[in-house]
C-alpha cells in the first residue's frame, strides 16, 4: 500500500512501513471476523452497515473471497489433494 500523508509504502503482508519517512512504523492491528450479516445481526444488535452506495460498480451481496471460503469448508480435500500430488510427482535429486 502507499500511503500519501506519510509518502511510505507499506506491505500488507508485514504491516510495517519499508521506506522514509514513516520506515520501521508498524501499522495499529485490528480483529477481523469473517462473517455472514445474518449472523453478524445475531450477535451483534447494534452492528450496521456504513453504506453501500460508495460510487463504485460492485455486488457488495457477494463475498469477492468466496472462492477461498468454499475450499476451507471441505479441509478434508486439501490433505487428499497434497497427497495425490507427492505421489504424483516424483522429489526431484538435487545433483
Amino acid at each position: 500500500m502507499y500511503d500519501r500523508a506519510s509518502e511510505s509504502y507499506w506491505p500488507q503482508i508485514f504491516g510495517t512501513a519499508i521506506t522514509e519517512p514513516a520506515k520501521g512504523e508498524r501499522l495499529e492491528r485490528f480483529p477481523v471476523i469473517w462473517s455472514k450479516w445474518k449472523l453478524v445481526q445475531a450477535k451483534y444488535d447494534q452492528a450496521q452497515v456504513l453504506s453501500t452506495e460508495t460510487g463504485y460498480s460492485r455486488d457488495y451481496n457477494r463475498d469477492p473471497y468466496g472462492s477461498y471460503r468454499e475450499n476451507e469448508e471441505d479441509a478434508d480435500n486439501y490433505y487428499t489433494n497434497a497427497v495425490w500430488i507427492r505421489l504424483r510427482f516424483l522429489l526431484k535429486k538435487m545433483s
